[in-house]
């Protein structure tokens, strides 16, 4: 029998007895087979069934939960401010339902109009403040900083509204036109976090409102019009990584179920961004939780056809790169099953996302 169709036999009930056993030293070999699978699944029988143990499994890759980071985050299980906010995430989401698949018919090796598109926490800030700085500053006709589109167009949102300003939108046009380099970095491009500029990050300042976020498909439905050649470059980090560092660790919140279902309203965004996208849109992709090594083999392929990235550019991009690890988040003064079941929901959308983000990222057709 293959090992392909080995694989196949882990069932969500054989994985939970399996995460059992793994975790004792006394079956090595289980322990070892186990791993295996739960990295190598590539499609679940019913996400349904899965546990929050088995979303943690299947993304870290191991059946020793205990070695993962695991930070502490003390809800304030009375504060939240969510109820007030569900009339404009349903109107967001009516957006959502009624967008039109868009077709990638603007190609271009003299100008191209870039967005990195992540999870607030995914690696703006690597990208702003490390990365791509360099790569500008050292080939000025390849790229240049320019923030305009972030300070005075898109602002800190709502970018859809805002872009249907006309006053806005025009801007928008005379920034990518007068745009004299090879590659416009519309967001994450260049400089420190706390300029003026926002990181369009999903979601967008936070600190202002939680339910801003970018809107891919009418970035590349006025870009298609204008016959600019527009490519997105994805962003990864696991979803519940994401919270440990905004939450946990940097207090964007105070609420755990709150903050998770902002975390679910964002995610479920952007996969329903990407997926009304043509594949051809998509030009690569960055993961902070993989290697420096992984990342080069992946952006010096996919970036150097799409975008036009040298070797050097590839190796500048990520001479400062610091790959982190995935973590976990504690809510100890939540309702134990609330807390789970909110994030085996966020798992099961952003497994959605991860299946888009690693065929893109190991450069295979979506």
């Amino acid at each position: 029998m293959k090992y392909s169709n080995i694989l196949l036999l882990f069932t969500p009930l054989s994985l939970v007895f399996l995460s059992f056993i793994a975790s004792s030293n006394n079956f090595p070999f289980i322990s070892l087979v186990y791993n295996f699978a739960s990295i190598n699944l590539t499609t679940f029988s019913s996400t349904r069934n899965y546990t929050l143990r088995d979303w943690r499994v299947f993304f870290t890759g191991t059946g020793n939960l205990t070695k993962i980071q695991t930070t502490k985050f003390l809800s304030l299980t009375n504060h939240s401010l969510y109820e007030r906010k569900k009339p404009f995430i349903k109107n967001y989401e009516q957006i959502f339902r009624n967008y039109s698949y868009v077709r990638k018919t603007a190609f271009s090796v003299h100008k191209q109009i870039v967005f990195f598109a992540g999870l607030e926490g995914s690696g703006h800030t690597f990208l702003k403040v490390w990365a791509l700085p360099k790569i500008c500053d050292d080939n000025p006709t390849f790229c240049y900083s320019e923030t305009n589109y972030t300070i005075n167009v898109a602002t800190c949102g709502p970018q859809r509204e805002r872009l249907l300003e006309p006053e806005r939108f025009e801007l928008f046009r005379k920034i990518v036109h007068d745009y004299k380099a090879r590659v416009f970095f519309l967001n994450a491009c260049c400089g420190h976090p706390k300029n003026m500029d926002t990181m369009q990050s999903y979601p967008n300042c936070r600190n202002i409102n939680k339910i801003f976020i970018p809107d891919l498909v009418q970035l590349a439905e006025i870009l298609e019009s204008w016959n600019l050649d527009f490519r997105v470059v994805l962003l990864d980090r696991n979803v519940e990584s994401v919270l440990a560092s905004s939450i946990g660790r940097r207090a964007f919140g105070k609420n755990f179920i709150e903050e998770c279902k902002y975390a679910l309203f964002s995610l479920r965004a952007l996969v329903t961004q990407i997926k009304n996208l043509d594949p051809r849109f998509l030009a690569g992709a960055i993961t902070i939780e993989r290697s420096r090594e992984e990342n080069i083999n992946s952006i010096q392929k996919n970036f150097g056809e799409n975008l036009g990235f040298s070797d050097q550019m590839v190796s500048d991009l990520m001479i400062r790169f610091g790959r982190k690890f995935p973590e976990f988040i504690e809510s100890p003064n939540d309702n134990q099953t609330d807390y789970e079941n909110i994030l085996v929901e966020l798992y099961e959308v952003y497994y959605e996302y991860r299946k888009i983000f690693d065929k893109v990222f190991e450069m295979k057709m979506i």
